[in-house]
């Protein structure tokens, strides 16, 4: 009876992270067919500025700590030891990535916003709170990977487009630049935190383990495991 029930969580697991990973890109393509309908070419081009520049960044600044968690993750469930410290570690590391960043933005906040953005300085601000909500998802994605729970990684996905598309509906009635603005910045954060909302989130408790991730004697019980 156990083996048709595990086979029918990572059969349902596999479909939704497949439909996430459709749908995100349908409801990527709908987002941008809305804004540059209502906001005309000259304002969606600053929109999509942004559009690029916060996935180009948010890509080159944060696969690398999804994949690390993902991995490390992976690698300490598989052997029941705890993998909290190493989600800590990633999350360390996002932190001064995007504080790092952040810094750099603030200091050319002019030029960023003139060159970019044609002026509009709430683009600038929703590149900020977007490179700090992506540094977020991405974390959350290596988690969900790592611990195997793929429909949480389609969650975040289908969260990620949902979100956007829903919040940039206003367009239809006020069409200004700012509410695709905060649209983009919003779904950062809000993919990041769908998962949570859902009953399977327990299989996040996954991370704890049964044995001590101790800086002190992690190693040795990893090697030990591992043998």
């Amino acid at each position: 009876l156990l083996r048709p029930r595990l086979a029918s969580v990572a059969t349902r697991d596999a479909a939704l992270l497949s439909i996430g990973t459709l749908g995100s890109g349908v409801l990527a393509w709908l987002f941008n067919v809305l804004s540059a309908r209502t906001l005309g070419p000259e304002t969606y081009g600053s929109v999509a500025a942004l559009w690029a520049s916060l996935f180009l960044l948010a890509v080159l600044l944060f696969r690398p700590v999804e994949q690390t968690v993902s991995v490390s993750v992976a690698e300490r469930v598989a052997h029941d030891v705890d993998a909290r410290p190493s989600v800590r570690s990633a999350a360390r590391l996002a932190l001064v990535v995007v504080v790092a960043v952040s810094a750099l933005i603030l200091a050319f906040w002019g030029p960023i916003t003139d060159g970019l953005f044609g002026g509009r300085s709430a683009l600038t601000a929703a590149l900020l709170i977007g490179l700090a909500g992506y540094a977020a998802s991405f974390i959350m994605r290596g988690l969900c990977s790592g611990v195997r729970w793929f429909g949480g990684y389609g969650l975040v996905l289908l969260g990620d487009g949902g979100i956007r598309l829903l919040l940039v509906l206003p367009l239809l009635v006020l069409p200004e630049p700012w509410i695709a603005a905060v649209a983009i910045a919003a779904a950062a954060i809000g993919g990041a935190l769908l998962p949570l909302a859902f009953s399977r989130r327990s299989e996040l408790h996954r991370v704890e383990g049964h044995v001590s991730a101790d800086p002190a004697t992690d190693r040795r019980t990893l090697k030990r495991t591992v043998r």
